[in-house]
């Protein structure tokens, strides 16, 4: 009867082989959790930064909407801004050589030109500007001539306007933390308004209107153009929102 001879593999040929595969599944599972790492990262910064961008946004909303009181002088309930003396609505018409926001269309132009010289080119001071031309500013300053923009805030020679300075709004503990000052006294959000005399009678304005536009009254012949620019917490976070305001709109069957 012939005899059966099983060959049994070696031990240590069966222990390189599980080591193998043991290798490979850890390989496996290594690239598995960093895969997931690297997602819930990646969400974390995409919800981070969209975050940040909302909060600009708010930010810049809140800064139109502190322009546009600026400009009536009143606020909401109609309350007047400032109730001294010496105050034209929120601003301080009879400060020594201090801008404000012009109402009638003679003696308010030349004096705010008067309380407004050229300072570094921008014919801008406090948040307003008195715009001759579409490109006094340039296209695209904010970009180009930000830093100037943006220079000596809250002084008497700062080029734009921050949050409740001239309203009197203010921020709270619970607020949007972009509209205060930081620990260091740095601001990043500002607005600016361009002041644009329009002429009732025969439509014309300095600059060239804009498409749609209510047309003021004759007792106050202004167009306000106002760009809010607010900066997050994260370089490269800006938004620029800009609005156009007429305060008395013309009616022409009054």
């Amino acid at each position: 009867m012939p005899r059966i001879i099983r060959i049994l593999p070696d031990a240590g040929s069966q222990r390189g082989i599980s080591l193998i595969v043991v290798m490979v599944m850890l390989l496996l599972g290594s690239i598995l959790v960093l895969g997931s790492t690297r997602t819930n990262w990646l969400n974390e910064s995409l919800v981070s930064n969209e975050s940040d961008y909302q909060r600009a946004y708010v930010a810049a909303e809140a800064l139109i909407a502190d322009a546009e009181t600026d400009i009536r002088g009143i606020l909401p309930g109609g309350i007047p801004c400032n109730s001294s003396a010496n105050f034209f609505g929120c601003r301080n018409r009879y400060g020594a050589g201090l801008p404000f926001i012009p109402e009638s269309p003679v003696q308010d132009s030349e004096d705010l030109q008067a309380a407004i010289p050229n300072f570094a080119t921008l014919p801008c001071r406090q948040g307003i500007c008195l715009i001759t031309a579409e490109d006094d500013l340039g296209a695209n300053w904010w970009n180009d001539d930000l830093v100037d923009m943006t220079a000596d805030t809250r002084t008497p020679n700062a080029i734009a306007a921050t949050y409740g300075e001239f309203t009197g709004a203010n921020v709270g503990t619970t607020g949007n933390p972009l509209l205060a000052a930081d620990a260091d006294g740095n601001y990043s959000g500002w607005y600016w308004i361009e002041v644009m005399e329009f002429n009732v009678l025969s439509g014309a304005m300095g600059p060239p209107p804009v498409g749609n536009l209510p047309v003021p009254t004759v007792d106050r012949p202004y167009v306000y153009r106002i760009t809010a620019l607010a900066q997050g917490r994260k370089p490269g976070t800006r938004v620029v929102l800009r609005s156009v305001f007429v305060p008395d709109v013309y009616d022409p069957e009054v």
